[in-house]
């Protein structure tokens, strides 16, 4: 509980992060109609996209690409939520349950050697008794 309260400009940053990357897909979904001339850089996920999707002359292919990635840039939590959503394509529409579709099954693993330092960084490695480097 205190861990957030004693952290207010983390909090703060992440809420901007959160909401800068849902205003960028709203942007993307609704304002704009057409693909741009230069497609907007991905935001830089572990998805590895296809380079012809953003190419791709198909705006509704270039929207669920945007999609996607910002989705993925947002972390663990936002993927296994789209995941989800995927499977629901009657909730979230056939374009974009198509796109989060992909997310479950060609996401790259995290970094094994990077979660061991985090866990240990933020809550030690004592309160384990043995972390595997295979992915679940």
């Amino acid at each position: 509980d205190t861990y957030f309260e004693d952290r207010p400009l983390l909090v703060a940053k992440r809420f901007a992060q959160i909401v800068g990357a849902f205003t960028r897909i709203l942007a993307v979904w609704r304002l704009d109609n057409s693909k741009p001339e230069q497609p907007l850089p991905p935001p830089g996920c572990a998805f590895e996209t296809d380079a012809e999707e953003c190419q791709a002359p198909d705006p509704e292919r270039y929207r669920g690409t945007v999609l996607r990635d910002t989705v993925c840039s947002l972390g663990v939590l936002f993927i296994k939520l789209a995941q989800t959503a995927a499977t629901r394509p009657d909730l979230i529409g056939d374009e974009a349950a198509m796109s989060l579709e992909k997310l479950q099954d060609r996401t790259s693993p995290f970094n094994t050697t990077l979660a061991k330092q985090i866990i240990a960084e933020e809550i030690g490695s004592e309160k384990f008794s043995e972390i595997t480097d295979n992915p679940v």
